[in-house]
């Protein structure tokens, strides 16, 4: 009917909301910033994941799965995941093994570019070559081998 195509024209028109100009705009901002700061940042969710991911396993298994280097009367460590020692900077270093970083560590994400997003915020500390794994030769290994070398960074609070 007539009144109905009327009422459909009102509510498609451009006064829907009673609105000034610009005021959308700023809403949208508002959660879009809103949403921005639950989300943890810009960066990809994958890299956001991935530091949650290695702090999560240093956390749940520092003391248990970490040989202390420094240590002279250290037990034996049950399925050992690196070394730790305390670090030039001050607090604990971790050097987690290559195949335990793949395949524990970084499990169901990409472990290069974790180590490279690590590395760019300090949490990890490359090699003098560059490169994301780093040589050492820990007490009691007897070679120079090659590991993810963690900063006590990776037990701070703040992601960036």
């Amino acid at each position: 009917t007539r009144c109905q195509g009327a009422l459909y024209r009102r509510q498609t028109g451009p006064h829907i909301i009673a609105w000034q100009s610009g005021e959308a705009a700023t809403a949208a901002a508002k959660c879009f910033r809103a949403w921005l700061e639950v989300r943890g940042g810009i960066e990809p969710a994958e890299v956001t994941a991935g530091i949650a991911q290695v702090r999560k396993f240093i956390e749940m298994h520092g003391e248990s799965q970490f040989t202390a280097c420094d240590d002279p009367d250290r037990r034996p460590t049950i399925n050992r995941a690196g070394y730790r020692r305390q670090g030039d900077a001050g607090g604990l270093e971790y050097f987690v093994m290559k195949e335990v970083w793949r395949k524990e560590v970084c499990a169901g994400l990409d472990a290069g570019a974790v180590a490279k997003a690590l590395a760019a915020r300090g949490m990890l500390i490359p090699d003098k070559d560059g490169k994301v794994q780093s040589r050492h030769k820990l007490t009691g290994t007897g070679k120079t081998t090659r590991y993810y070398r963690l900063s006590a960074a990776i037990l701070g609070d703040d992601d960036a």
